[in-house]
């Protein structure tokens, strides 16, 4: 988790959502499950434009591959 995933979108999510009726209780849970499901389809999108225009290096995702895995 990044620092505006954890520092503005999810207690950004989670004011929405005690706004829209959900319990607080659940709020922030649900807050937390919903970020990634916006994060990841965004970030694959943009890898997948800056891959059409050649601009990633393969070699230096090749060589951190298992750090980009496992959050390291």
């Amino acid at each position: 988790m990044g620092l505006d995933e954890g520092i503005i979108f999810i207690p950004v999510l989670d004011i929405v959502f005690v706004a829209a009726g959900i319990p607080s209780d659940i709020a922030m849970h649900a807050a937390i499950a919903t970020s990634p499901s916006i994060v990841i389809p965004t970030s694959l999108s943009f890898s997948t434009q800056h891959h059409k225009k050649a601009t990633v290096d393969f070699e230096i995702i090749k060589s951190r591959c298992s750090n980009i895995i496992f959050g390291l």
